[in-house]
């Protein structure tokens, strides 16, 4: 599922499941048990960018796209090459950040923000959401489609990981 091999199809994942279930923890344990695990593993945390910064955090800028640009900054999405971008909290992004994520879940394509020229990438995606009832009303479902989704169940479904889980 990790697309590295010349017969396997890349699949991004996307993990659904409450608060406090392991969501990250399983983000990294796909990335390391993937042939991407010798290659970076990214987090960004989509509920703690400003809405107006997300584009450039995660796609990068160009030197005086915006104001105080006062350099070429790469993103999330490069810092991430050949290995996994984990977007957790993906239903904290505004419609127009999740319509540049499809674009570059689905096509592998993207442009840094102030720049007209367009960019690939081979990253694999896993993205993760607390809002387990409804969560079809926060992310597109455009962008949603582009993934596989993962249930994680609760953890009073999972009594077993509980002690693990607090030990970490």
């Amino acid at each position: 599922l990790d697309g590295t091999g010349p017969r396997q199809k890349l699949k991004h994942i996307f993990l659904v499941g409450e608060r406090g279930t392991g969501k990250e923890l399983l983000a990294r344990a796909i990335h390391n048990w993937s042939a991407r695990s010798s290659e970076n593993f990214r987090v960004v945390n989509l509920g703690a960018i400003n809405k107006e910064l997300a584009p450039s955090e995660i796609f990068g800028s160009k030197k005086g796209s915006f104001t105080g640009s006062v350099g070429d900054r790469p993103g999330y999405i490069e810092d991430a090459v050949r290995g996994t971008l984990f977007l957790d909290e993906l239903d904290e992004a505004d419609d127009n950040t999740q319509a540049l994520l499809k674009r570059v879940v689905q096509f592998g394509t993207y442009n840094a923000v102030g720049s007209p020229d367009e960019l690939s990438c081979d990253v694999r995606f896993v993205a993760a959401t607390n809002r387990v009832s409804g969560a079809d009303g926060f992310i597109k479902p455009d962008l949603r489609d582009r993934f596989l989704e993962v249930r994680v169940p609760p953890l009073r479904d999972r009594k077993g990981d509980i002690r693990p889980l607090a030990e970490f």
